[in-house]
Formats: C-alpha cells, structure tokens, sequence
C-alpha cells in the first residue's frame, strides 16, 4: 500500500489528548527560555549601567536583545512543534485503535489494528492483536463445539443479566 493512504488528514484527531501533551511538554521548556530571556536582559540593563557609571564606552546592546528574543521565539515555536508532532504520534494511534476495535466489535472479526510506522504505540497494537486473535480462535472453538450440541429450549429461562 501506499504512503499516501496513511498520510494524517486532520490536524487534531483527539483535541483533549493533544492539547494536554502539547502543554506538559511545552510549558516547562516556554518557562524555562523565558526566564532565561529575563535573565539576559537584566544581565544587559546591568551592563550597560555599570558601563555609563563609569563612563566607558560600550556598543549598544540592542543587538544582544534582539539575538536573545529571537532565539526565545524561535525554540519556542520548535518545541511547539515537536510537541504537536509527538502528540500526533500518540493520539493518533490511540484513536486508530480505538476505532479499529469498534469495528471488530461490529462484527468485523478478521479486521487487525495497523499503525504507520512513525507512530508510537505499535506495543499496544501489537497486543490487542494479539488479543483479537485469541477471542478469533475461541469464538472459532465455541462455534465448532457448538454444532454437534443439542440446541436451548425456546421456553427455557434466559440467562441472567449481569448487573453493573
């Protein structure tokens, strides 16, 4: 099969689950270069005070700031993104398997959960197939099993419900 089958077609597939990796990954980094950026500027501001206190000539510092702040924005917007990526890696194939067993549960038995092959998760898939298979064969067992079996009473009691 192609690549372009499995190319991903919406941004968010489980909004929830993104936005809460995204934030958990990001949050710390975003804090951490912005107390850094504070740090630089007022290291700067320091600088250039002690400097006009002593009457020294320096260059301006705007530089410096600039580099700074652009350096903030730019890993800043990296991380959003590999965030957002690995979000992706997650949520994806946690919907893929979610809708995969509704449609095993649907009645499609011989249908098996497949992931792209960036995606994380394939331990997970790997073992629900494994268990589909298991409930395939034992579903396989009670059908041959159940052939030769006389069949239930019409009027026979049903078996009782189960009670949450």
């Amino acid at each position: 099969m192609t690549e372009s089958r499995y190319r991903r077609r919406q941004l968010f597939v489980n909004p929830e689950l993104q936005k809460s990796i995204v934030k958990r990954v990001v949050t710390p980094a975003i804090a951490s270069l912005v107390v850094a950026a504070v740090l630089v500027t007022w290291f700067a501001k320091q600088v250039h005070d002690h400097a006009g206190a002593a009457a020294t000539g320096i260059p301006s510092l705007v530089t410096v700031l600039l580099i700074a702040a652009f350096f903030v924005f730019f890993a800043g917007g990296l991380m959003i993104y590999h965030a957002l990526t690995l979000s992706h890696q997650v949520a994806g194939p946690a919907y893929r398997i979610r809708s995969d067993v509704e449609r095993v549960l649907c009645g499609d038995t011989a249908h098996r959960v497949r992931l792209r092959d960036g995606d994380l998760l394939h331990d997970v898939a790997d073992d629900v197939n494994t268990l589909l298979e298991w409930v395939e064969q034992r579903v396989e067992l009670q059908a041959s099993n159940d052939v030769g079996a006389p069949s239930k009473h019409e009027d026979a009691p049903a078996e009782p419900a189960l009670v949450d």
